[in-house]
């Protein structure tokens, strides 16, 4: 996990609206090397607090959401007020070699996985 959206991943809540967690991949075998991945579910949790440093490889399985592309993302090494949407936190991992600039991220949408 490259970074990830501050806002949505701290304005999580039990209720009956579904929250979602809003991260950046690095895509080595895709033609985007960067890559924004929605995960959405009920609970409070949607990704494991161990990828959020950025070190453990997260794979996930994924559709295709073009209505959530997004132009020209910004990305921070810190929580500034300035925090905003289209402003990703980076992972411990990524912040002293971030992302270089880029013009339009594209946006897949989480496959929930089954539970056996």
């Amino acid at each position: 996990m490259v970074a990830y959206d501050l806002l949505k991943h701290n304005a999580k809540t039990s209720s009956a609206l579904q929250n979602q967690e809003v991260i950046v991949l690095e895509a080595p075998v895709h033609k985007q090397k960067y890559v924004k991945v929605v995960f959405s579910s009920f609970g409070t949790t949607q990704i494991e607090s161990k990828y959020f440093d950025g070190t453990q490889p997260l794979s996930v399985d994924v559709l295709r959401d073009r209505t959530c592309d997004e132009p020209s993302p910004r990305f921070v090494p810190q929580v500034s007020v300035e925090q905003m949407a289209g402003t990703y936190l980076l992972t411990d991992a990524f912040k002293k070699s971030p992302p270089p600039k880029i013009k339009t991220l594209e946006c897949y949408d989480a496959i929930p996985k089954k539970k056996k």
